[in-house]
């Protein structure tokens, strides 16, 4: 709080509404550029396509169809969620039956590969004769693995009006030149990928278009979700769909298709202009005895039926005056899941934020199941968002104290303008490390008593100490300059004697510190409880 000695109330509003008003400024073109809308209109030229007769519309020709299936993250464990290999062995023969893709694309994670506490990560010979009796005993078992098919799509693709590529991570998780990764992805028009199993149900649908054009698309996971994709390329116009395992009836309207997922330049898009049919796929475990077609609640049919040359594909048209407007908008859906795919992670950095989470979780545990350390922690974090955080001369002549809302002098309340900066900086810089720092003296208390892998007690000595009580010291340093060069310098002894946020946290700090070090925690008790709140993870 020393910035009290040098500028004026005034000159610190104005600062604060700069900060704040470009801070809010950037932010906004932030999110903006994130959920950008763009236009694209009929004289706009965007593609060229690759066929004889670029006018020509969609109409009721399914020669240049292609269907095809994407699943990811199956994880079949031998220890955890035995319906995962039964389910997956059904999904394989019912469902890629009745929908007869040309490719079933597996984007990684096949095997769980983990110990029943979760820990550690070792191949199961068991779990991969699973996969592959499951491949081999079903229908699928020529659509996965087939090197032969893939070379020739490769082969096929570099005199393509759309490349699709596919791989198990998002670009954002990845590490090395992920821009230089992501320049060779615009090469082609969409990326499909997996891993990130929705985000513990954060993100169910993280679907963006990169800044260099390209569709990246994520699909949940089978493991928990079993959510499965279904993609198909409609003369050069790609759509999709994602479902979950044995919902049906399985949609996928080809033309026109969304406007949320168009491909800018990559895409023969002035085929809808003049399209003369909706094109529809359906898929059902029951016979289908219709498909009814109506847009904005206007009926327009019943749509014909066309067996397609490819298996069972299900292929149904509506003709008429279906002509979509010159004009389509295309917006790329919700903030959260484009940050998941557009915020580059690396990978070590995303599994070091899950391991940190999944610490912070167990000892935050132990930390509220110790009630001597606990509850004072609890009531010194709520008296510094209530509480006067120092009483002095505020004045000359006058005693006041002030609040983080404001300051109370000889009888009049003065609003804070700064003061909830200060707070949130004492939340920050002390609040929050003195509560990781009990959590962390707790956590290696009970270490002591029981067998449980900690995430220190591989380190070395020094580096321990280090962590553990020499930033500790750096803390309780700070925060007693922040009580000489903030309060005595500005407001005097008394002041700084009568301030229970900035002096007395010193001592508290110290005298908590003493407790949980003395502190003996029931160890089966709560290595049990831990134990199991681990398992739910």
């Amino acid at each position: 709080m020393a910035i009290d000695v040098v500028f004026t109330p005034i000159k610190k509003l104005i600062l604060l509404s700069l900060f704040v008003f470009y801070t809010a400024v950037l932010g906004f073109l932030f999110l903006r550029g994130l959920s950008e809308e763009t236009y694209f209109r009929r004289e706009d030229n965007l593609y060229k396509a690759k066929i004889d007769d670029e006018r020509a519309g969609l109409r009721d020709d399914w020669k240049h169809l292609h269907v095809f299936i994407q699943i990811s993250d199956i994880h079949l464990s031998i220890y955890r969620d035995k319906l995962r290999g039964p389910d997956f062995k059904d999904f394989c023969n019912r469902t890629v039956s009745i929908i007869s893709p040309e490719v079933v694309l597996v984007t990684g994670d096949l095997t769980d590969a983990k110990y029943p506490n979760k820990e550690g990560s070792v191949q199961f010979e068991a779990e991969w004769k699973e996969y592959y009796r499951i491949i081999t005993e079903t229908k699928v078992q020529n659509k996965t693995d087939n090197l032969a098919m893939a070379d020739k799509l490769v082969k096929e693709s570099r005199s393509s009006n759309i490349t699709i590529l596919f791989g198990h991570y998002p670009t954002s998780v990845m590490t090395g030149d992920i821009e230089r990764l992501r320049d060779i992805l615009s090469k082609g028009s969409v990326y499909l990928s997996g891993h990130l199993h929705t985000l513990y149900g954060l993100a169910n649908k993280m679907f963006s278009r990169q800044h260099t054009g390209y569709l990246e698309l994520e699909v949940g996971d089978w493991m928990i979700n079993r959510i499965y994709r279904v993609f198909a390329v409609d003369h050069g116009l790609f759509s999709f769909v994602d479902e979950k395992y044995n919902s049906w009836p399985v949609i996928l309207i080809t033309n026109p298709k969304d406007g949320q997922f168009i491909i800018p330049h990559k895409e023969p898009l002035e085929k809808m202009f003049y399209s003369t049919h909706i094109r529809i796929l359906a898929y059902s475990k029951a016979h289908i005895v219709n498909v009814t077609v109506m847009v904005d609640g206007l009926y327009l049919g019943r749509a014909k039926h066309s067996e397609f040359k490819i298996g069972k594909i299900l292929a149904y048209g509506v003709p008429g005056n279906c002509t979509i407007n010159s004009e389509i908008k295309a917006n790329y859906g919700p903030i959260m899941p484009q940050l998941a795919l557009k915020i580059g992670i690396s990978g070590s950095t995303c599994c070091s934020c899950l391991w940190l989470f999944q610490l912070l979780i167990r000892r935050y545990k132990i930390l509220t199941n110790t009630p001597s350390v606990y509850w004072p922690l609890l009531i010194f974090h709520l008296y510094v968002a209530v509480g006067p955080w120092f009483v002095g001369e505020i004045l000359k002549g006058y005693i006041g104290a002030m609040f983080v809302h404001g300051i109370y002098v000889n009888g009049t309340f003065i609003p804070g303008s700064l003061t909830y900066l200060y707070g949130f900086f004492q939340f920050l810089l002390f609040n929050f490390p003195l509560t990781q720092y009990l959590a962390d003296v707790l956590d290696q208390g009970l270490c002591q008593h029981k067998r449980l892998i900690s995430s220190v007690q591989h380190r070395r000595k020094f580096c321990s100490w280090v962590i553990h009580h020499g930033l500790f010291i750096l803390m309780l340093m700070f925060q007693a300059y922040l009580a000489y060069s903030g309060i005595y310098l500005a407001y005097g002894l008394i002041a700084v004697l009568l301030c229970p946020v900035r002096t007395w946290s010193v001592i508290f700090a110290l005298v908590m510190q003493f407790v949980a070090h003395k502190t003996q925690i029931p160890p089966y008790k709560s290595v049990k409880q831990i134990d199991r709140h681990q398992s739910k993870l």
